[in-house]
C-alpha cells in the first residue's frame, strides 16, 4: 500500500489523495512522520459555557424502528442514533463527562439539565464508529454496549477488544469497502482527518466517514474532516443525499487540514448534493477557542447564502425523514 506524502493517508487508486487532495505523484511507500498539530491550551480545556436552559427531549422511539424512513435521535457532540429499515445504529457515542483520557481533566461537557445515558436509548443493534479520538470513542460508554455489533474503520477494533468486546462482534472496513446490515448498506468513505489516542500512536488506526443507503434513502455522516475534494467525489458517486450530518465546531484557522470552518461545512453539503444539512460536533464540549454558539451562527449565514436547508433540532429530539419543522434556534438567548 502507498501513502500520501503530504498527509500520510493510505491511497487506494485515483489521481488525488482522497484525504487532502494531493496528487498521487507525491505518494510514498511508507507513511511520513506526522507533523505536529497545535496543542490545546489550558484555557481551551477549561472553557465551559453555561447552557443549563437547553434541556433535551427524549420521546419514545420504539414505534419508529418499524418505519423505513430515517428517524434521528440527537444525543451529543457527534453522537446520534439513526434508525432505518428496522435497524438502530448508534453513531460515535460519547456520554461521559469529559472527552479525555483523564476523568479529572480535559474538555468537560456543557451543563445541560439532563445528559443522555446508554440505558435511555432505543434498542441498539449496531454501534457505528468513525475513528478513535476521545470525543468519538469512549470506554465508559462502550462497556454497557459490549453485547452489540460494532462496525468501525480498520484497527479501531483493537480498542474494543481491549475493553471486552468479542472479536466476532467487530467488523472493520477500509475506505470504499461496504458492509450490509439487513436492508441497510454502509460504505466507509475517506475523510481528511487523523487518528490516535496517545502521544505515540497517531495514524495507527484508520478514520473515515459513512454513507448509509436504505431503499431510496441516503444519509451521509461526515464525522471529523477538513474540507477536501472528496465531498464532491462522494456527491457524484453516491448523491444526492437526503441528509448530510457534517461537523460544525472545534475549528481553528491552524487546523483547517483536519476540521472545517462553518462556511466550509455549508459548501461541503452543496458538494455532497445534500437535500438537508444537519450540523453536528458542536454544542456538547468546548474543544477550541471560538465561542460555543459561533459555529451554528456562522453556518446559518452561509447556508442561507448558498440556499442549503438547515436542520437544527434540540439535543435529544427525534427527527423523522429530515423533517425541518423539528428545527429550532434553541441556542438563542443562552450565555
Amino acid at each position: 500500500m502507498k501513502f500520501c506524502a503530504a498527509c500520510g493517508a493510505p491511497l487506494h487508486g485515483g489521481k488525488f489523495c482522497p484525504s487532502c487532495g494531493a496528487t498521487v505523484a507525491s505518494a510514498s511507500p511508507e507513511p511520513p512522520a506526522p507533523s505536529p498539530l497545535p496543542q490545546p491550551t489550558a484555557v481551551q480545556l477549561t472553557v465551559e459555557p453555561v447552557v443549563e436552559s437547553a434541556a433535551p427531549v427524549l420521546p419514545p422511539l420504539r414505534a419508529a424502528r418499524a418505519q423505513r424512513n430515517w428517524p434521528a435521535l440527537i444525543t451529543g457532540l457527534a453522537a446520534l442514533a439513526l434508525l432505518a429499515g428496522g435497524v438502530t445504529f448508534l453513531v460515535d457515542p460519547v456520554f461521559g463527562e469529559r472527552a479525555s483520557t483523564f476523568s479529572f481533566a480535559g474538555p468537560k461537557r456543557f451543563r445541560y439539565r439532563h445528559h443522555m445515558r446508554v440505558d435511555e436509548l432505543p434498542m441498539v443493534d449496531v454501534v457505528l464508529l468513525s475513528h478513535d479520538h476521545y470525543d468519538h470513542l469512549e470506554r465508559e460508554t462502550i462497556l454497557p454496549l459490549k453485547d452489540k455489533q460494532f462496525i468501525a474503520p480498520l484497527g479501531v477494533g483493537a480498542h474494543l477488544e481491549g475493553w471486552g468486546v468479542p472479536a466476532e462482534a467487530i467488523t472493520e472496513k477500509e475506505w470504499w469497502e461496504e458492509v450490509q446490515v439487513g436492508p441497510v448498506k454502509l460504505t466507509l468513505a475517506p475523510s481528511r482527518h487523523f487518528s490516535g489516542r496517545g502521544l505515540n500512536n497517531r495514524a495507527s488506526t484508520l478514520w473515515g466517514s459513512w454513507v448509509l443507503e436504505c431503499g431510496n434513502k441516503r444519509v451521509y455522516f461526515g464525522a471529523d474532516s477538513g474540507y477536501s475534494p472528496t465531498f464532491k467525489e462522494l456527491g457524484d458517486r453516491f448523491g444526492p443525499f437526503d441528509l448530510a450530518l457534517l461537523e460544525c465546531g472545534a475549528y481553528n484557522e491552524l487546523w483547517r487540514g483536519i476540521h472545517m470552518m462553518p462556511e466550509e461545512t455549508a459548501q461541503a453539503a452543496v458538494d455532497l448534493r445534500a437535500g438537508v444539512l444537519m450540523p453536528v460536533h458542536w454544542g456538547k464540549f468546548s474543544l477550541a477557542m471560538h465561542p460555543w454558539k459561533e459555529p451554528v451562527e456562522r453556518l446559518t449565514v452561509k447556508a442561507r447564502e448558498l440556499g442549503m436547508p438547515l436542520l437544527t433540532p434540540r439535543i435529544g429530539a427525534v427527527v423523522i425523514d429530515a423533517d425541518r419543522s423539528r428545527s429550532e434556534p434553541w441556542w438563542a438567548g443562552l450565555e
